[in-house]
């Protein structure tokens, strides 16, 4: 636990524990369930509005690279009008860097000045974080399309899927705070008493809908580019396909004509000569180049 204090205190817990929840008890009035629910994830986020304080369970995507896909990464707080809890189970990089900030009196007098401020800057930070977190998605893009006429059909194949799995998963977090903010800015006006919190909190509404917005056009580009490195792949495919058929146009007759002198039957030609062998041999072979050249001609092959 980090407590931050201004004219406003911030009190920040990393990994809740029952200790951590019998200080908040004990010094500030916070309904018990409230804090009950501090202590794991969240099934979905929200706002609740009791008459002290306000409670927000905000999700945000956090890019996994090993598993290459982005999760679900969740901050819980509980805002009143002198204090603000904030619960989170991993040390996540928005906090990290908001911390910073506050090491800088001036951005820290401002932003401990109300809740309100504390609240919109560190959701800003958060959102902020949320368009730099689309660099790794815009990289891997800029890799595709440099290399989609380069022979890696298949290798861009599945850096394309892995892409698009991770996009999906992305557009569905921040698509879910959309209304998680909306319900802020309709509720801050009134649980402040300030009209003029709504125009901050519709501002982090516009930056988190910019956000889906960019992740959106991102997926155009990649479903541009999965349509053309599919039309090569089956080109690539389908060229293959015509080089083992027109081999085995080339071997079967010769094959069922080797078959037919091997039945030994009265008068076979060239079976009972000397050099029976060498001359079939050199008419198979001989015939098979021709239509090679044949084919190679006609741009067959």
């Amino acid at each position: 636990m980090e407590i931050i204090k201004g004219k406003i205190t911030w009190i920040d817990i990393y990994k809740p524990t029952d200790s951590d929840i019998r200080f908040l008890k004990n010094n500030y009035q916070i309904h018990p369930l409230i804090l009950e629910e501090l202590l794991g994830p969240s099934a979905r986020s929200k706002v609740e509005v009791f008459s002290d304080y306000l409670f927000l369970v905000y999700f945000f995507p956090s890019y996994n690279e090993s598993e290459k896909i982005s999760y679900q990464g969740e901050v819980d707080f509980i805002i009143a009008k002198n204090f603000v809890v904030t619960a989170h189970y991993e040390n996540f990089v928005p906090i990290k860097e908001f911390k910073n900030k506050l090491e800088n009196e001036h951005y820290k007098k401002q932003a401990l000045e109300t809740t309100y401020n504390f609240t919109y800057d560190l959701l800003e930070t958060f959102i902020s974080y949320l368009e730099r977190e689309q660099h790794h998605i815009s990289d891997k893009v800029e890799y595709i399309s440099y290399n989609i006429f380069k022979g890696k059909e298949e290798e861009l194949l599945r850096e394309i899927s892995f892409i698009k799995r991770d996009m999906a998963s992305y557009a569905l977090i921040i698509h879910l705070q959309e209304t998680v903010l909306k319900s802020l800015a309709a509720n801050a006006p009134t649980f402040w008493k300030n009209p003029n919190v709504k125009i901050l909190f519709d501002d982090l509404a516009g930056d988190q809908l910019r956000v889906l917005n960019q992740i959106n056009n991102i997926r155009e580009i990649i479903n541009g580019l999965e349509n053309t490195n599919n039309q090569l792949l089956s080109v690539k495919t389908t060229k293959i396909i015509s080089i083992f058929t027109i081999l085995a146009f080339l071997t079967f007759p010769f094959t069922l004509f080797i078959s037919i002198l091997g039945l030994k039957a009265q008068g076979t030609p060239f079976v009972n000569m000397a050099n029976g062998f060498w001359i079939i041999s050199g008419l198979v072979i001989f015939c098979m180049l021709a239509l090679l050249l044949y084919f190679k001609n006609k741009n067959w092959l």
